[in-house]
């Protein structure tokens, strides 16, 4: 089987780097494509081996359209911290995937923030906007805006994120399929300080048939830690139908 890495735009910050009033504005776009057997990654920023970025500002815009998905593996906007600390930094991530068909065990990720081995965010800020419009997503696993901290700090920050599966004039189509919108994933050794992330999570004008829909839930594994945080989330399926379909909402899990 072949793949095709097409990166959009690609940050790797490493090797003890120390980067300091670093301004990123990137639009990147895809669109009336057939796209199989592919691994796509549209604005991934990957701060790794003790690297330290200070002072940033960074402004993302991601588009997928008109095109046609199978087999595939799309990611817009990943924000991978490892051993590394982000401080005193503003993201804004915009992704969005319009008018396509996304097909036969395809993945898409949209707005991801992972950290892992000691990985630090400090006094910082993220704001993401996902969205999918008028698509048809059959046998596919679909994750929008997805927090993942393993072993990992965060102190002080601000998030937001508003994620979307919609369409205007007619029924988004989900058969067979898993759908996660605003997860936060903790495990052992991770702490959450002074915090606010506020979700707010949609999927209006949808046909849902034999399919996982989990919107906005906390997994907190033993040993995770929270203080003096706050987490608002807002979870809606407005104007849709559903046959034979798991939907979860809001959940919280300690274990």
């Amino acid at each position: 089987m072949k793949t095709i890495l097409i990166l959009a735009l690609t940050f790797l910050v490493g090797f003890s780097a120390n980067i300091n009033n670093f301004n990123t504005k990137s639009t990147n776009s895809m669109q009336n494509s057939q796209i199989e057997n592919a691994t796509i990654a549209q604005s991934k920023i990957d701060i790794k081996s003790s690297a330290i970025l200070s002072d940033d500002t960074t402004d993302i815009s991601n588009s997928l359209s008109n095109s046609y998905v199978n087999s595939a593996d799309i990611k817009q906007g990943s924000i991978y911290i490892e051993d590394s600390l982000l401080e005193n930094s503003n993201f804004k991530l915009t992704n969005e995937i319009k008018s396509s068909e996304i097909k036969n065990s395809s993945t898409v990720k949209q707005s991801t923030l992972t950290m892992t081995n000691s990985a630090e965010i400090k006094n910082s800020s993220i704001n993401t906007k996902s969205s999918i419009e008028n698509a048809v997503v059959e046998n596919s696993i679909i994750s929008q805006n997805e927090i993942s901290m393993d072993n990992s700090d965060i102190d002080n920050l601000t998030l937001n994120s508003n994620h979307s599966i919609y369409n205007e004039t007619q029924s988004v189509t989900i058969i067979n399929s898993d759908i996660t919108q605003g997860k936060i994933s903790l495990t052992e050794g991770s702490s959450l300080t002074n915090t606010t992330i506020e979700t707010d999570s949609n999927i209006d004008q949808s046909s849902i048939t034999n399919s996982t829909i989990d919107l906005c839930s906390v997994y907190l594994s033993n040993g995770a830690t929270l203080n003096n945080s706050t987490i608002t989330k807002s979870c809606g399926i407005e104007d849709s139908t559903i046959d034979g379909a798991n939907i979860i909402q809001g959940k919280l899990s300690i274990n």
